[in-house]
């Protein structure tokens, strides 16, 4: 997918060239989902997970599997829900369920860890790529976007090509568009200053336990989270996890 002209009105020219160069666009396509032409509302939602499937979140898989439903179900019991879509990814670049409305997301059951690596920023990269292109075709036709995406792991990076700094650039200039929020999900570390470098705000890092509760409670923090995005025009007025 050619995605420069897509992302030129959003992003800096930095952002646009690290976005659409090979190895980042090319991933992309199975993401897409949701043809615009079946979008029947004048605002969407876009809800977007990218979730570490290393071999150290094996003991966790089922509650990830859980939290992630908690978050459809959550969504699809507002009254934006004809409006919400949701998209799932791996860091192993499997795309779980590519952009559908969140009615329509069948059972969350193909969530397996068994990564041998943790390819964190790559992978941001990546799904940064597919959450600002969808919004691009999206606005293409005239309907408003606003965008929440969640990154949970539980590893630090060990195998990316890109570092913090790239990361960084390509988050800033979605949050300074001022329709998206990225918030971070690190499970069982302080992951708090890896995600601020990031670029990610304090106030939308969780940091829970490598507890099933506690990582059941931060999946349920993050889906009040998305419908109080389903609810307010002002994505600012969202606010972080409270």
């Amino acid at each position: 997918m050619n995605i420069d002209n897509l992302l030129t009105n959003e992003m800096s020219d930095k952002s646009v060239k690290l976005l659409s160069s090979t190895g980042i666009a090319d991933q992309i396509d199975f993401a897409m989902g949701v043809s615009v032409d079946d979008i029947t509302t004048s605002e969407t939602i876009l809800v977007t997970i990218l979730v570490d499937d290393s071999v150290s979140m094996r003991s966790n898989e089922q509650t990830v599997r859980d939290g992630m439903e908690v978050v459809r179900q959550s969504l699809a019991d507002t009254k934006q829900a004809d409006g919400i879509f949701m998209m799932a990814r791996t860091f192993s670049g499997e795309v779980l369920f590519p952009y559908m409305n969140v009615q329509s997301v069948p059972k969350i059951d193909n969530y397996r860890a068994s990564l041998s690596h943790t390819p964190l920023y790559d992978q941001t990269l990546t799904t940064a790529a597919a959450v600002t292109t969808k919004t691009a075709i999206i606005e293409n036709d005239g309907i408003s976007v606003r965008t929440i995406t969640l990154i949970i792991t539980d590893g630090m990076d060990n195998s990316s090509s890109h570092d913090t700094d790239a990361v960084k650039m390509v988050i800033t200039d979605m949050l300074n568009a001022e329709k998206h929020i990225v918030a971070g999900m690190g499970i069982g570390n302080n992951f708090r200053d890896v995600f601020l470098n990031m670029g990610i705000a304090d106030t939308w890092i969780l940091t829970p336990g490598n507890t099933q509760s506690d990582i059941r409670n931060a999946f349920n923090m993050f889906s009040q989270s998305a419908v109080r995005v389903s609810q307010t025009s002002n994505i600012q007025a969202a606010g972080g996890f409270v």
